[in-house]
């Protein structure tokens, strides 16, 4: 890393190294213990967005993870060298001193020469987390190396000082932690808001002033029975182009007697609707298709046609910034292309709660189809924002979820969707609720890209802090502090008289057998990965 400036530097202060200024740890190898609890603060254990250790592991010495071996104590500052742009940086309270970290984990433990809190704000600082990123080695597992944070630089203050922009950073943070606090209540609230939204619009609550206004309009039954004619209607038409492919011609109607009408929905035990709605099945609006499944055998031939899969159907709708490609045959193709007004529903998920998101096809791809984490709605009738809107409830009210089957990953499945009872309006009536929601919705939506933006104006607040913490900026100096280059070479005597160097004490490898994982410095960087 390249050096400060030392004439920019503030009076008093002193350009040093990270493990100038820390003292060495002790490892210990629980195995040795095998009947001995052993409490582990591991990355998992860190949460990084309040920089605290949420549950540490406990297990037995003969079940302990080789990487456990680190002994810490209150008041270390524990820096994760694996991906260390996600912070994963924590100081250790006086209930886990003596537990043990990860070998994945530097152990930053303070000397006299600087203030433990001091010494986290400063490596949590974005400047510091910048530079020490930036020799990162490796592609799985980017990580950094103990050498290469102890090596890293740091700007020390006299300790009377530290002690002083610690007090400040911290009276500050409380003012953004208050302020974090508030906004963190209000993603629930808009959550909340949405499901009541829909709610009411699928109770007919939403527009029941709107029916009463219109007493004379058209009742959603008509609408099926039209859907049903276009239903039998495609059918026919299918059935004629097989018979001409097959180079049949019919001479009479005899063949449309094979069309099966929809099953009457049994509405029983069923609530009631507002006037003018009525029950019906999504498979009886639409037509419900499962995407093509995406096998090696496609992965390349000479009908390369781009695909949508579930991580292109987010909360948000679309997300067409990574779509990928495969092989659709002639006969595929026409299976699985999208046509504009197409609902698709993400049908899988590892979350019971990211199954069923919608979103609708506008023809944004041309020929584009779909795979089989997507299941295709194509409505007989132009009613698919209602649909999008009737699905997105199904969604975020957590009945898609319910519904849904599976271990770890969670089906919706095709036949659960078509399956699924639908409250369909009168169509004029559909019109009014896709207006009333989608001004709701958008206003909700505007006021969750304020809060974000406000969530992001705070961290960047905390960091200008930070940054001016770090420049000598935040508090003033007194003359009176011993400099910290006078402290450390008091420190260094002393060390020297007592015949100690410092430096963190590195084991000597086996006579016997090869280097041990962490003994191997190639290795070190992808330990701690849990």
């Amino acid at each position: 890393m390249q050096s400060e400036s030392l004439e920019a530097l503030p009076k008093g202060w002193y350009l040093t190294t990270i493990g100038e200024i820390t003292l060495s740890y002790q490892t210990e190898q629980p195995k040795k213990y095998p009947s001995r609890e052993f409490k582990y603060i591991d990355i998992s254990s860190i949460d990084n967005s309040t920089q605290t250790i949420t549950v540490p592991k406990i297990f037995l010495g003969q079940d302990a993870p080789s990487r456990a071996r680190r002994v810490v104590k209150k008041d270390d500052v524990l820096f994760s060298t694996v991906r260390t742009y996600l912070k994963n940086i924590v100081r250790v309270p006086k209930e886990l001193d003596g537990v043990l970290t990860s070998t994945g984990i530097a152990v930053l433990r303070p000397s006299l020469a600087v203030d433990s809190n001091f010494l986290f704000y400063y490596v949590l600082s974005e400047k510091f987390i910048r530079k020490i990123s930036s020799t990162m080695d490796g592609t799985l597992y980017p990580a950094v190396t103990d050498n290469d944070v102890n090596n890293a630089e740091i700007l020390l203050p006299p300790l009377n000082e530290q002690k002083r922009i610690v007090a400040k950073i911290e009276a500050l943070q409380e003012r953004s932690r208050r302020v974090k606090g508030e906004l963190d209540t209000i993603a629930p609230l808009l959550d909340q808001f949405r499901r009541s939204v829909l709610a009411a619009a699928f109770r007919g609550d939403l527009t029941k002033d709107w029916r009463e206004n219109h007493p004379d309009i058209e009742p959603a039954s008509v609408l099926l029975e039209r859907i049903k004619r276009e239903r039998r209607r495609r059918w026919e038409e299918a059935e004629l182009e097989k018979m001409q492919a097959k180079g049949k011609t019919p001479t009479d109607d005899k063949w449309k007697q094979k069309y099966k009408e929809p099953e009457p929905v049994n509405t029983d035990n069923l609530p009631e609707l507002p006037e003018g709605w009525c029950w019906t099945k999504v498979q009886h609006i639409g037509d419900v298709q499962l995407g093509r499944q995406r096998s090696p055998k496609n992965h390349t031939g000479p009908y390369m046609r781009q695909y949508l899969r579930a991580a292109n159907v987010t909360w948000s709708g679309l997300d067409l910034s990574d779509v990928k490609e495969m092989n659709f045959d002639p006969n595929d193709f026409k299976r699985f292309k999208l046509q504009y007004g197409d609902v698709l529903i993400n049908e899988a998920s590892g979350s019971q709660y990211e199954v069923g998101k919608p979103a609708i096809w506008r023809d944004e791809i041309p020929s584009c189809c779909i795979q089989n984490t997507l299941i295709r709605v194509r409505p007989l009738a132009p009613i698919y924002d209602f649909l999008y809107y009737y699905f997105l409830f199904g969604a975020i009210s957590g009945a898609f979820g319910k519904a849904s089957k599976g271990i770890g990953i969670h089906h919706l499945g095709s036949q659960i969707l078509a399956d699924w009872m639908l409250k369909l309006p009168p169509e004029n009536e559909q019109k009014e609720i896709i207006l009333r929601v989608g001004k709701i919705l958008h206003a909700i939506n505007t006021i969750e890209e304020q809060y974000k933006q406000a969530e992001t104006d705070l961290e960047t607040l905390n960091q200008a802090i930070l940054a001016k913490a770090f420049r000598g900026e935040l508090v003033p100096q007194d003359p009176d502090d011993e400099p910290a280059s006078v402290l450390l070479e008091r420190i260094r005597q002393e060390r020297e008289a007592k015949g100690k160097s410092g430096k963190k004490t590195k084991r000597k490898p086996r006579k016997t057998a090869p280097k041990t994982e962490i003994e191997n410095p190639t290795q070190l960087k992808i330990e701690g990965i849990d």
